[in-house]
């Protein structure tokens, strides 16, 4: 049976852990809104693009035009993971997603160059067997954010100068309002087709048309680049809500067994404490009845 030294030991190594628990589920609550503000931001930076694109495709009656439709000779994969533990299955998840793909021949194997953004999920990666041609380490603040997605552009844009097209995949997670975060899988490039006939389609704001000093080619490729900038990182912005979100319900999970654990040693010591009282009651008891017998 424990002392009651050991059991009081117990109890304040649980306490600090609890605290330690608190601190990071203050962090991560605090770190998610600020990469949610972030993905918020971008729409105003967005905005300008947009337009920009949309006065572009029509120009052109046949929108399919603007943008070649030619198969992309090359696939880059991003997946989106995290350098830090503690947070659940969130980069499992991001990984099963890639998995399903691979399962159902929507992607092939050997037919992809693979960037991973997070020292966590490249050993998950490798766990199916596939190996990143490339990888970085995910930032740790939301400041951080646009100086990492004009790294992660800069390699793609020399991955697409070594073939002629390139389709860009991108797997990560996003917020969740039933949980900490959903998986996902978001191409953005090259444009949709569904996306390029929205942005030819909508009627033009104002009642100036735009004009243009710059060739359209030249034009269109810079605004395709600044639209990849945006939307990479927004999905970085996503995926760090996420990787917080998850690790704030781990903590949570982490805070109620721990509590549990310290009512337990409570009760283990106020027992073990009230056993000590009662036999040296007991003790003193004794002591006085030999004494009396004497």
């Amino acid at each position: 049976m424990e002392t009651l030294e050991a059991l009081a030991r117990r109890m304040a190594t649980a306490q600090d852990v609890r605290d330690l628990v608190r601190t990071m589920k203050s962090v991560a609550a605090v770190s998610i809104r600020q990469y949610e503000r972030t993905a918020e931001a971008l729409a105003a930076y967005d905005r300008p693009i947009e337009l920009g694109l949309r006065a572009l495709l029509r120009e052109d009656p046949h929108p399919d035009a603007a943008v070649p439709r030619r198969a992309p000779s090359r696939t880059a994969v991003v997946v989106l993971g995290s350098d830090q533990g503690l947070c659940g299955t969130f980069n499992e998840q991001v990984v099963r997603r890639l998995q399903r793909d691979l399962d159902a021949g929507t992607l092939v194997r050997g037919r992809f160059r693979l960037l991973a953004v997070g020292a966590r999920v490249v050993g998950r990666l490798e766990e199916i067997g596939l190996v990143a041609d490339h990888a970085v380490g995910m930032v740790a603040s939301a400041q951080q954010l646009p100086a990492l997605t004009e790294d992660l552009v800069l390699l793609l844009d020399s991955w697409q100068q070594q073939g002629q097209h390139l389709e860009v995949i991108v797997y990560g997670s996003r917020p969740s309002p039933v949980g900490p975060g959903v998986a996902h899988r978001v191409r953005l490039l090259p444009l949709a087709e569904e996306r390029r006939r929205e942005l030819a389609g909508e009627p033009w704001p104002t009642r100036m048309l735009p004009r243009r000093t710059v060739d359209r080619p030249v034009l269109l490729g810079e605004l395709v680049r600044q639209e990849l900038f945006v939307s990479l990182t927004r999905l970085l912005a996503w995926s760090a809500a996420s990787e917080h979100a998850s690790r704030l319900a781990a903590m949570q999970a982490a805070e109620h067994n721990i509590d549990e654990r310290l009512d337990g040693l409570r009760r283990a010591y106020h027992g073990r404490r009230q056993t000590a009282i009662t036999t040296e009651m007991l003790d003193i008891v004794a002591g006085a009845e030999a004494v009396g017998a004497h």
